[in-house]
């Protein structure tokens, strides 16, 4: 949820300490990244504000030029979905039980492909 409260004459409203409660209450989730070259953009272009401000690492790029970044997330399963959808472009490093899951949910995909499995 984006929660972008609202301002008049430079006073915040109720809404907007709501937003303030929320923000500060809300689950975090937070997950360390290695992002393929290239596709740095994509991921901020994809997973929005996931994307902490200051927190792609480039000056950390390994030696095949992967940029580790650090997203947040309310739950593992946000993340879960929604890092599946970059493909090879994302490795989650941490946290573990996220990077088991995630090859959990890989293998049932590949299982589901080669096995032919073909409906209609």
């Amino acid at each position: 949820m984006n929660c972008t409260p609202f301002r008049r004459g430079g006073q915040r409203d109720a809404a907007g300490a709501w937003c303030d409660r929320y923000e500060a209450e809300r689950a975090t989730y937070t997950v360390l990244s290695r992002v393929a070259p290239g596709s740095v953009g994509t991921l901020v272009r994809d997973m929005g504000a996931a994307v902490r401000k200051g927190q792609v690492r480039a000056s950390l790029a390994d030696e095949e030029g992967w940029v580790l970044v650090e997203l947040t997330f309310e739950s593992l399963w946000e993340a879960r979905a929604r890092l599946l959808g970059m493909g090879r472009a994302v490795e989650v490093l941490e946290p573990e039980p996220l990077r088991l899951s995630m090859v959990d949910y890989a293998r049932q995909i590949v299982d589901l492909y080669e096995t032919g499995s073909r409906r209609g």
